[in-house]
């Protein structure tokens, strides 16, 4: 293995280290990348690598970052949905986030708790419509509210 002029062994790069890290993003200019003038860039949440021309590299760079962040939004809000279940009696309670109708009585929310063994998430903000009775009294619901077991 020959190491480039002015690199030590230690300094080469170990792109493990910086997926480990976090890193979304990595670019890679080597040699050859500099002879042909171009960047390499490699995101972490997909496989591949693409080039592109270093004096285009700045604005790539932005537009993959916010790609990437546009990508993962979008992949935790549906891994969220997927784990949330509307239930109308206690009986109907899953292992997952439970979405009931709330009275909004701090009785009612106490008597959730105890009934299923979760505990009372909260109410989501903005308000979500939410038509439906009570999961505990069975009066009108006012609004959703969540309900999961904690740890």
């Amino acid at each position: 293995m020959t190491i480039p002029t002015g690199w030590s062994l230690w300094a080469r790069p170990k792109f493990f280290e910086w997926e480990a890290k976090g890193v979304p993003l990595r670019a890679e200019l080597g040699p050859r990348d500099l002879a042909e003038g171009v960047v390499t860039l490699a995101r972490r949440d997909r496989e591949g690598r693409t080039t592109v021309a270093r004096a285009d590299a700045a604005s790539r760079v932005r537009d993959v970052l916010l790609e990437i962040q546009r990508d993962m939004y979008e992949h935790a809000a549906r891994d969220l949905r997927e784990h949330v279940v509307d239930i109308a009696a206690n009986e109907e309670v899953r292992e997952m986030i439970n979405r009931i109708g709330w009275c909004g009585d701090e009785a009612c929310g106490k008597q959730v708790e105890t009934d299923t063994g979760m505990s009372l998430l909260g109410t989501p903000f903005p308000p979500e419509p939410f038509e439906g009775k009570c999961i505990s009294c069975g009066r009108p619901a006012v609004t959703a509210a969540y309900v999961a077991r904690t740890y």
